[in-house]
């Protein structure tokens, strides 16, 4: 899931790290990772761009972000991968772990639950899943295909994360659309 969540996802060593010689629950899980990472390609290819433009990697600590805040300088291991989605993957078998919310609102990936910032919260994450957390606000660009990569994708479909007003922007082939609440409402279009 780590891999997956990140800039760059790749199966490569000297030993085997393909999901299969793990197991069919490895691959299972592998698979759905996948699937979520191909669903999030314009979400991801649109925070690469701005990246590029502000001079931020893709995946950045929490400290870039939230440099005001003493917490965030403790938060290592966690990150933000662009500008609205947090992993804190999990690091043994027990799947606990306490995860640093920066000041705001946070929406559970997986759950929807709503958590407040500015403070730690312990998690217990099952293998099948990891902590990401989801900025209140966030617009989020999703394909509406997880098993392929089109080169002509229908227009994505936009996650809105309401809690406070948010804006973000899809990169395309076409250029850059900007999207705001107030333009589309609280909900899935």
């Amino acid at each position: 899931q780590f891999g997956l969540l990140s800039s760059h996802a790749r199966f490569h060593g000297m030993t085997p790290r393909e999901p299969w010689h793990f197991g069919e629950a490895a691959t299972k899980i592998v698979g759905d990772f996948v699937r979520l990472r191909y669903r999030l390609l314009p979400y991801l290819y649109s925070q690469a761009v701005s990246g590029v433009e502000r001079g931020l990697p893709l995946m950045r600590s929490l400290i870039l972000e939230y440099q005001d805040d003493p917490n965030s300088y403790l938060a290592d291991l966690e990150y933000l991968l662009g500008d609205f989605l947090l992993v804190a993957p999990v690091f043994d078998e027990t799947g606990r772990r306490e995860v640093y919310l920066p000041c705001g609102e946070w929406i559970d990936f997986f759950s929807g639950e709503l958590h407040f910032g500015g403070r730690w919260i312990g998690t217990c994450s099952p293998i099948e899943h990891l902590p990401v957390f989801v900025k209140a606000g966030a617009v989020i660009p999703m394909c509406s295909r997880d098993d392929c990569i089109l080169d002509t994708d229908p227009s994505p479909i936009i996650e809105i994360y309401a809690g406070c007003k948010g804006e973000a922007f899809i990169v395309d082939g076409a250029g850059r659309t900007t999207v705001r609440h107030e333009e589309i409402g609280r909900a899935h279009v």
